[in-house]
């Protein structure tokens, strides 16, 4: 796994556990493999934590084209300044295609973009939002979100869309697979939880969890639970196994 990778997922694990729901009395938090962490909590308890994000594969491929534009976009900043950012590009629409040529273009508006709007508050924390004036940069780009509040660069789409229902049988495939892991591990855990990541601002991010069937659920996790990011809330599902 990549450092930057899994620098993100420690700030994924360290906002969760931070949650006002959980009450966790957490000591430390250590990255590992296998599992993916391991928390401390009072009185030396110790849980494993399998972190995955719940990305949706099928959309995530329509999402691609969109994504590789805001690399090329990321790459050049990254080469020029080597600064980490987040970057949130909101696209007019999410399926639209286009020449290579003119995916260039865009790529480029989008570094020429972030690069003025560094360069001009470098030296403070800062947070910009250039949809404030409610009118789209291009016929393709409707707005930007701009800060340096994380320690590492995520540059990535977002905006509006319908959210749909968990495919359920993706889901408890994905949490078989997280299981399988818990024989794997060297030591020993008081606990062992699953946390499935949501809602990143894409539409393959994003699920409705409500009427799932929660009597479904097998794995050997002591707790699973579903964390919605950006709404910063926490669902746990019954395990009944």
């Amino acid at each position: 796994m990549s450092d930057q990778k899994k620098e993100l997922e420690r700030h994924i694990l360290t906002k969760f556990v931070s949650n006002e729901k959980l009450k966790l009395p957490v000591t430390s938090i250590d990255n590992s493999e296998t599992p993916d962490f391991s928390l401390k909590i009072y009185k030396d308890r110790k849980i494993s934590i399998e972190l995955t994000r719940l990305i949706n594969p099928n959309l995530k491929k329509i999402e691609s084209f969109n994504d590789r534009i805001i690399k090329k976009a990321q790459e050049r900043f990254d080469k020029e300044f080597n600064v980490p950012l987040r970057v949130l590009v909101t696209f007019s629409d999410n399926y639209l295609k286009c020449s290579k040529l003119k995916s260039q273009h865009y790529s480029n508006e989008i570094f020429e973009i972030v690069k003025n709007i560094y360069l001009n508050n470098k030296n403070f924390d800062f947070r910009v939002s250039t949809g404030l004036n409610r009118r789209p940069f291009n016929n393709y780009i409707d707005s930007l979100h701009i800060d340096n509040e994380f320690k590492f660069s995520s540059w990535q789409t977002f905006g509006a869309y319908l959210v749909e229902y968990v495919d359920f049988k993706w889901l408890s495939n994905v949490i078989t697979k997280k299981s399988s892991n818990i024989e794997k591990y060297n030591e020993n855990f008081d606990e062992n939880w699953l946390v499935l990541v949501s809602e990143f601002g894409t539409k393959s991010s994003a699920h409705r969890f409500d009427y799932i069937n929660q009597e479904k659920i097998k794995s050997q996790f002591d707790k699973i639970y579903i964390y919605k990011f950006y709404e910063d809330k926490i669902i746990e599902l019954k395990n009944c196994c």
